[in-house]
């Protein structure tokens, strides 16, 4: 009896592991804000209509934002930024689909862009 409960225990367990694992997403890329400039860290290829290699805007949904410093976005139409969306230093985001930053981690801000991006390269 204990035996089959240590299995449907390990079972359960494996079954979490492998639900929290396939919520993870790759973000389309990772950009820096800091001082009021935004700079880009990463990006990755997307595949667009025709099979045709793009790279995504600023503000696509799926880009993760690194805040050096405590900033609120100025709105940038032409590239959907939205305004009013603020980050807090050491504060990672990434765009939703409505164009809204939503919070997915934090990070030690003397680490370098380089030291970041692979890390929120995959978020949940």
């Amino acid at each position: 009896m204990a035996r089959r409960l240590l299995q449907v225990v390990l079972c359960l367990g494996a079954l979490t592991i492998v639900l929290a694992c396939a919520k993870t997403k790759t973000a389309k890329g990772v950009m820096v804000v800091e001082n009021g400039q935004t700079r880009i860290v990463t990006m990755s290829l997307q595949e667009g209509p025709g099979n045709v290699t793009e790279l995504p805007l600023l503000w696509d949904p799926g880009m993760v934002v690194l805040f050096r410093t405590t900033e609120t976005v100025k709105p940038l139409p032409a590239l959907k930024v939205p305004e009013g969306e603020t980050g807090k230093a050491g504060e990672a985001y990434v765009v939703t689909d409505d164009y809204k930053l939503r919070k997915i981690g934090e990070f030690d801000l003397k680490k370098s862009d380089q030291e970041l991006a692979p890390r929120f390269m995959e978020y949940k």
